[in-house]
């Protein structure tokens, strides 16, 4: 029937579609069908562009027929390798031919393509820009940030690969940042980053490297509310302090990897610190992975009895989850719920049994894939 045809489905459906479709399936192969396809796709303006060796002719043809003007949001990731120079400078003065972009998503590129990019921004005015780095990024790359995101007057910066020192990246005094991301920063240099930048709202770092120095005691106000931190290493300790310094804090993501937790007392003072010192908080979220030194049957309701408090379940309702990996011996997850599959990229497949809301669940993980959970029946010993 004609209302079952592409072209005869309403236009906000096929916008919902062209977000999971590339350029060349939107404009070239959707947008050929007919007229109205074709005036759809080309007022698409949240394109998404994987830029090969065998694709890239396509992709000038098609970029070749967008307005300026069409565009405000665009995703580009890169499969080329820096032999392909005309290629890459080819693509980055295609998109700063945007002038009405405010969304840019950069996904593997090299420390030369950012350099090529990074020189020539003249015309837009993003909001947000996000890239990801399959590199170290070299000294240009950090000396030019700043003044880049000066130039935009960005909102929005992440940088997957960028290690925060002082003496590497100075932000600029006029900095309207309110979202940063990165990979790491030290310890000391921590306050250094919320004081340069007054309007931070949401900080994103993969770690906080912890250097024996102290924290800046100067006195300064931050805004910010939201804090994540991907892979934490720092003791409770450390973390109080670094939390006092951002007393608006409302929102907090929080990933332990490493062997910061080593016994039940620790759990207990964990459980201890949330409920006393972070009690202000309207969101927490963590993942704790814990390796256990005893040697007899595993009693994962051991490990949650702590969270079944008034404070967890019935005033904040964050409800904490203990999962059994069985092929890591004496490793235990134990995480908030609403946490289960946002630290996945840490996991290979894997197969588990979980204990969340007093039911048990069989557990299967997939590399960077959501966990597949299937209700099973655990007999207890008499």
């Amino acid at each position: 029937m004609a209302e079952d045809y592409l072209s005869n489905l309403p236009v906000e459906i096929l916008r919902h579609i062209f977000q999971y479709c590339d350029a060349i399936t939107i404009l070239h192969k959707i947008g050929s069908v007919c007229k109205r396809l074709r005036a759809v796709a080309y007022q698409y303006n949240e394109i998404k562009l994987e830029v090969t060796q065998t694709n890239y002719n396509a992709l000038k043809t098609i970029l070749h027929g967008i307005p300026s003007h069409a565009i405000t949001s665009m995703e580009i990731s890169y499969t080329i390798d820096n032999t392909e120079k005309a290629v890459i400078e080819y693509f980055t003065s295609q998109i700063t031919r945007f002038t009405q972009m405010q969304y840019l998503l950069l996904r593997s590129v090299s420390n030369y393509y950012m350099k090529c990019f990074l020189q020539d921004l003249n015309g837009i005015q993003l909001i947000s820009l996000t890239i990801d780095i399959r590199q170290v990024p070299n000294e240009f790359i950090y000396s030019i940030i700043p003044s880049v995101i000066s130039k935009l007057n960005l909102q929005k910066f992440c940088c997957t690969s960028l290690n925060y020192k002082l003496k590497n990246i100075s932000w600029p005094s006029d900095c309207k940042l309110t979202y940063l991301g990165m990979n790491s920063c030290l310890y000391s240099e921590y306050t250094n980053i919320l004081q340069q930048l007054p309007y931070l709202k949401t900080l994103r770092l993969n770690e906080i490297i912890f250097d024996n120095e102290k924290m800046s005691d100067v006195s300064f106000t931050s805004r910010l509310t939201c804090l994540t931190l991907e892979d934490c290493s720092l003791s409770i300790e450390h973390l109080k302090l670094l939390v006092s310094k951002t007393p608006a804090i409302r929102n907090l993501t929080l990933a332990f990897h490493n062997k910061i937790f080593q016994s039940m007392a620790d759990i207990y003072d964990w459980e201890t610190f949330i409920r006393i010192q972070l009690n202000f908080l309207d969101k927490l979220e963590f993942f704790i992975s814990y390796e256990y030194s005893f040697d007899h049957m595993i009693n994962l309701e051991l490990f949650v009895e702590p969270f079944k408090q008034s404070f967890w379940l019935n005033e904040n309702h964050w409800n904490v989850g203990c999962e059994y990996i069985f092929e890591y011996k004496k490793k235990i997850l134990l995480y908030t719920i609403s946490s289960a599959t946002r630290f996945r990229q840490y996991l290979f497949s894997t197969n588990g049994i979980l204990l969340k809301q007093n039911n048990y669940y069989i557990t299967k993980r997939e590399n960077k894939q959501p966990i597949h959970i299937a209700p099973c029946h655990v007999k207890k010993n008499e």
